[in-house]
């Protein structure tokens, strides 16, 4: 899932990212995990990793949309 790349190149834990999107860390593994994202989880977790809310939904990279 293109979550759990963009938290590795922003050299993220998973709990550093709930922390700095101010979700819960639970959160952050259900996302990595294929879970269902909200759109305002999806612009708190962008801002985070300071990337485009769209970079998170790249089909064209072959991964499911969050």
């Amino acid at each position: 899932m293109l979550l759990r790349e963009y938290r590795t190149l922003a050299h993220l834990s998973q709990a550093e990212l709930a922390a700095k999107a101010g979700v819960s860390e639970r959160s952050v593994i259900r996302w990595e995990q294929g879970g269902s994202l909200n759109m305002r989880s999806l612009m708190k977790l962008a801002k985070a990793l300071d990337i485009n809310p769209g970079d998170l939904l790249d089909r064209d990279r072959g991964t499911e949309a969050v």
